[in-house]
This record gives C-alpha cells, structure tokens and sequence, in this order.
C-alpha cells in the first residue's frame, strides 16, 4: 500500500472513530444516588453482626433560594436516616439498599461516628472497610458518641443548620478556634495512630444533649429540635479500644503539648484585687517536646510559649502604665496553662495508662537506642514517666483599650 493508499485508510478510520458513539463505563447519573453526609457505626442487638446507620441527603426537602424567605419552604426534613446490620460493615451497607431507592454515594462524608459500646469492644474490627472502599476519604473525622449509640446521633439536629452533618461540622471548627477545647481527628491520623510507636490514638468526643423526651424517627415535619450534639472533650483509645474521657480542660491541656491550640480564653484571677478575674485570649501557642535523660533515666520536658490578648478586667486595670501589673497576669495565665497540661498527664497517666501524647514516638525518634531497650515495657512505664512542664506566656495587646474606666 502506498503512502497515498495509507493516508484514505487513516482518513476512514478517523472517521469511523468519530462517528461512534461515547460513553463513560462507569457513569452514575446524579439522580440515582444517595450522598450520605455522615455514616455510624454500633454493635447490633446480636452482638455478631455490626449496625450501619447513615444520613442521607434529601434535596427535595431543602429550601431553594426562592423559597428561603417565603411561606412555600417545606417543613420536611432535608435529610433521610436510615440503619442496616450485617456481619460486616460492608454487608451492612449493601443491606442498606434494602430501603435506599438511591445507590449510597460516601464520598461526600465528612463523620465516622462510633457509639460508646463499639468503641470499647474495638473499632478495629471496622476500619478495614474504611481503608480499602474507594468512596472512602482519610479527611473523614473519627468521633465516639459517650453514653448513646452512633444511630442516635445521627437522628440529632441544630437550631441553625437544616442538615445535621453540616452542623457537626460548624460546630467542631468553632470549638477548635473559639475554645480550643475539642480536637479534630482525621481518619487518616487515627489510622496512623494506631499504627506507630509510642503513641495512642485519640479522637473527638460528643455528647447527646436532649432537649425534650421522645422519639423523633419517622417524623417529617420539623416543629421542634429535641436533640443536639455537643463536643466536650476527647475519646481516649489504648489500641483500637475505648478505655475513658478527657474533659474539656484536660483536652486542652493535650493541645497544648501538641502545639495544637488555635485560640480560646483563659480567665485567670487580677492582681491586686479580691475575687475579680481578668479573661485573655488565645492568639498564638507552640510547643516542644523533648526526652531528656536524668540519672540514667528517660524523662520527658514540655515547653510552651503562647502569646494573649486582654479582652476583659472585672476590675480597674491600667497595664500600659503599671508593667508589673502586666507581668503579674503573664505569671498567671501561665500557671493557668500549666495547670491545664498537668491535669491532661494526670488523667494520663493514672487513670488511662495510654500514651496519647505520644511521648513514646518522642523518644523512639531522638534517643533510639534508649526505645530499643523501653519499648517492650512502655505501657508499664508510662504512668510513672516524669513529665517536666515550662509555660512561657506574653500579652502582646489589652484590646481597644489601654486602661479600664475609672468609676468616681
């Protein structure tokens, strides 16, 4: 065939190729799936199999643009829950479709939620799933519900949110930069976590706030909310299990040795006089961690500096002019916070016995040979582990204001 012949027979093939037909193999057309924006896990009434819950969108039920301000909104709820149960967490879910019209879509989720008895008995078990599903992201947030179950949770609503799972969300990033009092855990960290050296996994804690007794499954309308989630805390885990709670002051007492905390306030008592207090305001905060050896022995150092803001004198405070005065509250707020640190090591060390600081990892990276010889007799030796806490604290400004009003 000559070079003529080959250009016709290249010409008529991409034609044919342009005339065929096009189609994606693996297209899924928007209206036949079902986003689910959070996912529950729970131990079923037969202790063998494993409860599925999920929170489903609903867009049909929530208000368009043109009906936000109007009276045609519907009183619907914008989102569908609905559980199934199986021997695995993936049979679970494919038992969902039982009662789903929709093909469940989960790469939109943000939560994986355990309830308090799953997480005790070990998440282990369900991870795998998470890990290996290709709708699966290691950004969704691990959270263990105390006292209730994941299912519960999932049926809880927000006064301001009309989905749920937006409203968790909200939530926790203003208890992260507002309070510093909760800790966002991604899945990918808490799988991480579970996998290194020297370091416990932790991760959010919520609680179930009833507004009012009563059931809310099966309902349509939404007249009233009954139920909110609560973040208070963190979830303590020794391997994949539950083993208690750290409240809010000593979550953050854990950020602080993290490097963690984004904000939040530390109300401390004003010098100079009886029973007013001084609230200050977060700005700033690092952290280093370091073993140090003493006598032989492996201890571990915590420094934290962190830098303030005066937000609020109960009574007459004039900083700009009275420097001690200043330095005096510095002194306070970081007794303050190393208070907060040593109240998170005691529940630690004496009550958990979990490494969730990760004071383990920290010496496996700068003393190696010193973890060759402690790692087999860690979890022995770190409820008597010396920790060493140095609090460097600094107001940068005092606010609007450089003195609090004088009253005559």
């Amino acid at each position: 065939m000559g070079r003529q012949g080959k250009r016709v027979l290249l010409a008529v093939v991409l034609a044919f190729l342009a005339l065929a037909p096009s189609a994606c193999w693996s297209r899924r057309e928007i209206e036949t799936l079902g986003f689910v924006l959070a996912l529950g896990v729970d131990r079923a009434a037969r202790q063998e199999l494993v409860q599925l819950t999920v929170q489903v969108a609903k867009p049909v039920a929530i208000p368009s643009g043109t009906q936000a301000g109007g009276g045609g909104a519907t009183m619907e709820k914008p989102f569908w829950t609905v559980g199934g149960t199986g021997r695995t967490a993936f049979e679970a879910l494919r038992n969902l479709h039982r009662l789903s019209p929709r093909r469940l879509y989960l790469a939109h989720n943000r939560h994986l939620i355990f309830g308090e008895e799953a997480a005790r008995q070990g998440v282990g078990r369900y991870l795998d799933f998470f890990l290996r599903h290709p709708q699966s992201r290691r950004l969704v947030r691990v959270m263990v519900v105390e006292k209730s179950r994941a299912a519960d949770l999932l049926q809880a609503e927000f006064e301001l949110e009309p989905l749920p799972a937006e409203g968790l969300f909200f939530l926790e990033e203003g208890v992260r930069t507002q309070l510093s009092t909760g800790l966002v855990v991604e899945l990918g960290d808490f799988l991480q976590m579970l996998e290194d050296e020297g370091i416990e996994p932790v991760a959010e804690r919520v609680e179930l706030v009833r507004k009012l007794p009563g059931e809310i499954t099966g309902k349509l309308e939404r007249r009233e909310v009954l139920s909110s989630p609560k973040l208070s805390g963190a979830a303590a885990f020794k391997g994949d299990r539950l083993v208690g709670w750290l409240d809010e002051r000593e979550t953050r007492g854990l950020l602080w040795v993290k490097g963690e905390v984004r904000g939040g306030t530390v109300v401390v008592p004003q010098p100079e006089v009886q029973g007013k207090f001084a609230t200050l305001e977060i700005l700033r905060a690092k952290s280093k961690v370091r073993p140090v050896k003493k006598d032989g022995k492996v201890a571990i150092a915590v420094k934290v500096e962190t830098e303030a803001e005066l937000r609020e004198a109960q009574a007459f405070l004039d900083p700009v002019n009275n420097r001690e005065l200043l330095a005096s509250i510095e002194r306070r707020l970081a007794t303050a916070i190393r208070s907060e640190i040593l109240a998170a090591v005691r529940r630690a060390q004496a009550d958990l016995r979990s490494d969730i600081f990760g004071f383990g990892a920290t010496v496996h990276r700068s003393l190696p040979h010193d973890w060759r010889r402690l790692r087999d007799n860690w979890d022995g030796l770190f409820p008597s582990l010396p920790v060493e806490v140095e609090v460097k604290a600094r107001l940068r400004r005092s606010g609007l204001a450089g003195r609090s009003i004088q009253i005559k």
